[in-house]
């Protein structure tokens, strides 16, 4: 049986929980474009904190039940756990979504594109601030290997280079007995139009 000491330490990591996601629950206005969005974001984080609310309301009644009914939660700091996730993650997934998209985004456009699959909430503008810097930063590393190229203008705006400038310029080197050069990527037709090629020049220099 958990002793009054560990139910006490159970129920009150419980409230610090909620209170620290109570207080992120708010959204600052200025990452909100649109009054009905707006509206509809203001309509979600009260539904929110009104649930938060409750669940703190029957903490406190359990704790003064089971430990203290003298107890209150002035003494508690709100609680916010960090997720671990495996390194470089945010980064694959940053330029994932960039290479699928149609046209250049935002780092806020990606933050919001990669958020679920890092199960990051888009309600939690703090979070979403750290999701950004995380995401420009691995942007900024992706713009020196030259795989993506960043815009001109306020915002930053972010492209993925159809050829890196890490890509070699140069096709290998191919025997003259080698028939096809197989290259990831290229149809045979393609292949064969190639390795025509490199005959070609091959027979140039040794002429």
């Amino acid at each position: 049986m958990s002793s009054q000491n560990e139910i006490r330490a159970a129920l009150e990591r419980d409230y610090r929980l909620a209170l620290g996601e109570y207080e992120r629950a708010e959204m600052p206005t200025e990452t909100i474009v649109g009054l009905k969005t707006l509206e509809a974001a203001d309509r979600r984080i009260q539904a929110r904190k009104a649930v938060l609310k409750e669940k703190m309301g029957h903490l406190d009644y359990l704790l003064r039940l089971q430990v203290d009914p003298e107890w209150t939660p002035y003494h508690l700091k709100p609680l916010h756990p960090r997720k671990t996730r495996r390194k470089g993650s945010i980064a694959m997934a940053a330029y994932q979504a960039l290479r699928r998209a149609s046209e250049p985004m935002k780092t806020r456009e990606i933050s919001r594109e990669i958020a679920g699959r890092l199960e990051i909430d888009v309600s939690d503008a703090r979070a979403l601030n750290q999701l950004d810097n995380a995401v420009r930063t691995s942007m900024k590393e992706r713009v020196k290997d030259g795989a993506v190229e960043e815009l001109e203008g306020r915002p930053t705006q972010w492209r993925v280079l159809s050829r890196p400038k890490w890509a070699p310029s140069n096709v290998p080197y191919a025997s003259a007995s080698a028939p096809l050069v197989r290259v990831d990527g290229l149809s045979n037709a393609e292949a064969r139009a190639l390795s025509a090629s490199i005959r070609q020049v091959q027979r140039q220099g040794t002429g």
